[in-house]
């Protein structure tokens, strides 16, 4: 069950998408896997919520960043939701 249930115009929302750099790379244990994402390092200053470190269960020191991308995905939808009001208040203004 959920508690302490907010609207996420409280949450540190990501200040702007231009921030979200989508990048082409592959990971080194699959040089021949071309991937199309985003890097956790780099999410770190703009969405920190959104990351999570993960462990190589063979050795507690191979803690590494991952994107929750759930948590992005909510975060963005957050987002949109504050830019859409944004856009009603400037055509409010403009009428």
């Amino acid at each position: 069950m959920k508690e302490n249930i907010k609207d996420a115009d409280e949450l540190p929302l990501i200040k702007t998408f231009d921030e979200l750099k989508t990048r082409e790379f592959n990971f080194k244990n699959s040089p021949d896997v071309h991937q199309v994402g985003l890097i956790a390092q780099e999410l770190q200053d703009v969405a920190p919520d959104s990351l999570k470190e993960c462990f190589v269960t063979t050795n507690e020191n191979s803690g590494y960043l991952a994107i929750n991308e759930n948590k992005l995905i909510y975060l963005c939808i957050a987002k949109i939701h504050q830019l859409e009001k944004e856009i009603e208040e400037l055509k409010t203004k403009t009428r």
